[in-house]
């Protein structure tokens, strides 16, 4: 009885969906740039050439871990080449703080609360990689730190650019060989 009566005072409650299936926007979406902001509150200006935003949270350790990866690529497609632009969803004077503390020189635009541009694309984790060609209209969307989509993007970055695209992580033969102590 006990049971039922709480049961019953459940019932009309009705129940939180936390993980729900989402099927993020496929190539051929067009990307919201119209609800990103510049650091002072302006509309985020329009790019016109191929761009690679970088969503992230700055307290997010996987997006730490990507920045070094993500101003490689930015230095790689300086010019003509792949433009790349963080998209913080945080606030100015964190993101300037973290980036900073980082050696990032990328341009950065916001996502602020309510993080609509990461709701259009229907983001539940950052980072996140959205690259969109000059037309606006999203060509990938890339979830989380990867290794050959980073090496993919390298490569279209340095064919962007005109120059050539070697390699994008440091041969194993240059990492150090940790010793039995």
């Amino acid at each position: 009885m006990f049971r039922a009566s709480l049961l019953a005072g459940n019932a009309a409650a009705s129940p939180k969906v936390y993980n729900r299936l989402v099927t993020a926007p496929g190539p051929g979406t067009v990307f919201p740039t119209n609800q990103l902001r510049t650091e002072d509150g302006r509309p985020a200006p329009r790019t016109t050439r191929e761009t690679l935003y970088a969503l992230f949270h700055t307290e997010c350790p996987t997006s730490e871990l990507g920045w070094p990866y993500l101003e490689r690529l930015r230095r790689i497609g300086e010019g003509k080449g792949l433009e790349v632009v963080g998209v913080s969803q945080d606030g100015p004077e964190e993101t300037t703080a973290y980036l900073a503390r980082l050696g990032v020189a990328a341009q950065v635009l916001y996502d602020p609360p309510p993080w609509k541009a990461s709701e259009t694309l229907q983001l539940s984790s950052v980072p996140a990689l959205a690259r969109v060609g000059a037309d606006g209209v999203l060509q990938e969307l890339v979830l989380g730190f990867q290794r050959a989509t980073m090496e993919g993007l390298a490569a279209r970055a340095a064919q962007l650019s005109g120059r050539p695209a070697g390699r994008f992580f440091l041969p194993e033969e240059n990492v150090p060989a940790v010793r039995p102590g």
